[in-house]
């Protein structure tokens, strides 16, 4: 098979803005020239598309149905399996007609067929590992991959491969750290304090909660800039309206630089590529880990970067904010003064 005289490269990343908008942003910085360009697998949810289609770059998309694998629905195996057979073929058929120069993972368990079929067809794969703690996925398509990239130091240990510790790829430049003459909202004001609540691009329900506790007890006095997620935009635009509070609230938001600019404290989950975001603008951070039966990796990430970066990061537990609501309330108030 003949490769193409123009370079393709193919990400893989699906379900979450976290693995999506870094594959792309390592992509991007791969590419030589304008004849260059991007394929990219994703899952077939309605995030992925509203992601993916501010990339003019991409020039083949391609959406995957697959599902997660079923650990506690043993019951919907066979589906699963289904799907990544359907997958794998579907994968194989447009890598063979394309060729792309090599294959960009950041996890999830979209990544299986297109990693598999990329290895039968001889095609290099760099896996990029952008948490502490490895994803069940990128654990088992370790043992195929051609790199291994890490972004803390404390992943080498879960892998038995050989690791390569690499800056996490933001997709800001040095210049986007300054703020600009222009309002990033209508209502903004620069003589209050603001605060960014980031619930990551699928949204938390319990940062919504928490944050309407904290706001009361602020009033006017502070401006938010909020993002829900899809299921609160309308109820929290209201929530802020009474109250009088200057906001700007959004489900997602591609081009957070602005916000970040004028922030001056951030309140966010714990996952990696929020964290590093916050950490390129230098803004204190509340983060809140997202800790559930699976996994604690949100945990491992702020907890590393809280060590090596303590003026900047405070870690709460979630259980902890619930036994003592007024926590997030004192420590806004210490990084407000």
């Amino acid at each position: 098979m003949k490769k193409n005289k123009k370079k393709i490269i193919c990400c893989v990343a699906g379900r979450s803005g976290g693995h999506i908008i870094p594959c792309l942003t390592i992509a991007q910085r791969m590419l030589r020239s304008q004849d260059d360009s991007i394929m990219f697998f994703s899952t077939s949810t309605e995030l992925d598309a509203e992601i993916l289609k501010n990339y003019p770059t991409i020039q083949q998309q391609a959406s995957l149905n697959m599902m997660n694998v079923p650990y506690k629905n043993l019951w919907k195996f066979p589906l699963f399996l289904g799907q990544f057979i359907v997958s794998f073929f579907k994968t194989f058929v447009t890598l063979i007609h394309h060729r792309p120069e090599r294959i960009l993972s950041t996890g999830g368990y979209v990544a299986l067929p297109v990693c598999f079929a990329a290895k039968l067809l001889f095609i290099p794969i760099d896996i990029y590992e952008l948490n502490v703690i490895p994803g069940k996925a990128t654990k088992l398509l370790a043992h195929i991959a051609s790199n291994i990239f890490i972004c803390f130091s404390e992943t080498a240990s879960y892998f038995s491969q050989k690791t390569i510790l690499t800056r996490y790829p933001i997709r800001f430049s040095e210049s986007t750290t300054q703020t600009t003459s222009e309002a990033p909202f209508d209502t903004y004001s620069s003589t209050k304090k603001t605060i960014l609540i980031l619930g990551g691009s699928q949204g938390s329900h319990f940062i919504n909660q928490q944050v309407c506790q904290l706001v009361s007890l602020y009033g006017p006095t502070i401006q938010i800039i909020h993002q829900t997620g899809t299921e609160h935009v309308d109820l929290l635009k209201k929530f802020y309206a009474d109250l009088g509070i200057q906001s700007e609230v959004f489900a997602y938001q591609q081009n957070l630089a602005p916000y970040y600019a004028i922030a001056d404290v951030v309140i966010c989950r714990s996952g990696a590529g929020t964290l590093f975001e916050t950490l390129f603008f230098k803004k204190p951070c509340i983060t809140i880990p997202l800790e559930t039966y699976t996994t604690n990796h949100q945990l491992e990430n702020a907890q590393a970067l809280q060590k090596d970066y303590p003026e900047l990061f405070s870690v709460i537990r979630q259980k902890e904010l619930q036994q003592d609501p007024l926590q997030l309330f004192k420590m806004v108030s210490h990084y407000l003064g």
